[in-house]
């Protein structure tokens, strides 16, 4: 199966957004992906202000339109489908991951368990996080879905060893602090680090990061990862370029 790992741009203006990823998962799937996987709260940007009364205008209900988009988009072109979003639930917010099936179904509605996606000051009663990794069988094989620093996280890496998944699928928000895209400091400073937690897992991971300007919180530099259980990179997409990184999981034919 040809998955497709999505590095849109994101911008603050929503519905922009979304022309993008309707445009990207459609290229994708035209490409002959059967697996597409969106970054860390793709429609928005991880912009959390740590303000209850701003934040919460960033969520969106599960199911909501978020969700309603890729499912028409998955029923259209029968894909299975990752993104990540920003759920609100009440008057509570959440990191979330959503895998979503070829007839328009949630399989799994995973939230982000590692608290870094907002400040330690940041009000607990409004938010919040997931407590266990979940996992479902495509006939992809059976996939795990973390979120960005839950790759970090003793107690995630744990819980997803323990599932036995084929692939685990991390969507990711990240940035330098000086809003660059520096290809060779990640190169050389953070993906070890990365490979090391990969290695942890101990199965291939998929890690995609969307793009975007500084003035959106900082930015996010891009890229998208495939790297397997010991520790090698399998395909790469550079920082800083919007576009799809394609990878042939049968390991017979490099896509």
């Amino acid at each position: 199966m040809i998955v497709a790992l999505i590095v849109n741009r994101v911008a603050r203006n929503i519905e922009e957004n979304i022309r993008k990823i309707e445009k990207l998962v459609t290229e994708a799937a035209l490409q002959g992906a059967g697996f597409i996987i969106l970054p860390e709260t793709t429609f928005t940007g991880l912009i959390n202000a740590d303000s209850p009364q701003s934040d919460l205008l960033l969520g969106d209900s599960v199911p909501g339109r978020y969700t309603e988009i890729i499912s028409r988009l998955s029923i259209k072109y029968k894909i299975y489908s990752v993104f990540g979003l920003f759920e609100r639930e009440s008057s509570n917010l959440y990191d979330t991951a959503i895998l979503i099936s070829p007839k328009g179904r949630i399989l799994i509605k995973y939230r982000r368990i590692d608290q870094r996606w907002r400040a330690n000051e940041s009000d607990n009663l409004f938010y919040k996080e997931g407590n266990k990794v979940l996992s479902a069988n495509t006939p992809f094989g059976k996939v795990a879905l973390m979120i960005c620093g839950d790759l970090f996280n003793q107690k995630c890496i744990n819980q997803c060893i323990k599932l036995c998944p084929d692939y685990v699928i991390v969507p990711m928000a990240r940035c330098f602090d000086d809003g660059s895209c520096d290809q060779q400091r990640w190169d050389n400073d953070e993906l070890p680090l990365y490979i090391e937690q990969v290695k942890k897992n101990k199965t291939t991971v998929f890690i995609t990061n969307y793009l975007a300007n500084q003035e959106l919180n900082g930015g996010s530099f891009g890229g998208a990862f495939v790297i397997s259980g010991d520790g090698k990179v399998l395909k790469s997409f550079p920082l800083g370029m919007e576009g799809i990184l394609y990878y042939n999981s049968d390991k017979s034919v490099e896509q």
